[in-house]
């Protein structure tokens, strides 16, 4: 109440604790609205199934989930080129980041967006940025800011782009948009800006600006501006896609479950499902200990 007393506006409450936001807007003198935070895209996938993430809820999740996903060790070519990233002799930092691929389940199936509604967003959306993102300490702000707005026409428009996608197990793969349709969810992303390097981020943004019937809540960026990303590059150890450690917080996307399908064996398929099993009954136990205290 005193927020608005002092003209603020409150468009949302947000948490990573669903049980905190969960009809919070009861206690609010007018209604705002109800965010649940996520680390990954398997978050959004596992807490529809275990019933956290409800119908019509709005969710934001980190983006560099979309290219990163918990990797099969017990496949052995999958092994072999984590063992061959880590040490192999001359670790080439622009190979990672031209390497950036798309999940399978970030694959949009159809878009409800013309190919001029397409062209008008990329007109309106600031251009893209360009690739030189240093600059002399001399040069000023409206310098800094022209040149990071100067369009790269060796790159593509938001009309014209396409996505490339890694392949899917088996050809078989659920997609967030699925998920997003089935469940009427309102989603949007974010990244850990100090984890992120100018390639992902680029990328992540055009993807988020070209499916906006997917992500109507657009992308987060908490960063003061552009160059938060400056002089950021992939190490042996350290990965830039903006997941961050949010990496071993998160569950997998599991690729042959589908929306409004009860888990199983059959379908619970992938890294670590026993993990996703665990994770669904520790819940399940907060929220009936919940319910006893609150009684």
């Amino acid at each position: 109440m005193s927020l608005f007393r002092f003209h603020y506006l409150v468009e949302g409450i947000a948490s990573f604790i669903v049980e905190e936001v969960r009809d919070i807007t009861q206690y609010c003198s007018s209604s705002v609205n109800e965010i649940v935070f996520i680390h990954s895209a398997g978050d959004l996938q596992h807490g529809l199934h275990s019933g956290q993430i409800r119908r019509g809820d709005k969710v934001f999740f980190n983006a560099g989930s979309l290219l990163w996903d918990y990797p099969n060790v017990y496949d052995a070519d999958a092994l072999k080129n984590m063992i061959a990233h880590r040490f192999t002799p001359c670790f080439d930092e622009q190979g990672i980041k031209l390497g950036y691929r798309l999940k399978p389940y970030a694959k949009i199936v159809k878009s409800s967006r013309s190919p001029k509604n397409q062209q008008q967003l990329f007109s309106e959306s600031e251009s893209e940025t360009c690739d030189e993102s240093t600059l002399d300490d001399g040069e000023s702000t409206d310098t800094l800011f022209a040149k990071l707005l100067i369009a790269d026409t060796k790159k593509k428009s938001l009309s014209e782009m396409d996505f490339v996608y890694e392949d899917a197990p088996d050809g078989i793969c659920s997609t967030i948009q699925q998920y997003k349709e089935h469940y009427q969810l309102s989603i949007g992303l974010y990244v850990q800006e100090f984890a992120i390097d100018e390639v992902a981020i680029s990328l992540i943004v055009k993807y988020a600006n070209h499916n906006q019937h997917v992500y109507d809540l657009g992308l987060s960026w908490g960063g003061v501006n552009g160059l938060t990303v400056k002089g950021i590059q992939p190490g042996r150890f350290t990965a830039t896609d903006g997941l961050w450690n949010q990496r071993y917080g998160g569950m997998p996307w599991q690729t042959k479950l589908q929306p409004g399908v009860t888990p199983n064996r059959e379908n619970l398929s992938g890294a670590f499902p026993a993990a996703w099993v665990l994770m669904s009954r520790q819940r399940q136990d907060m929220n009936t200990w919940l319910s006893s205290t609150s009684n």
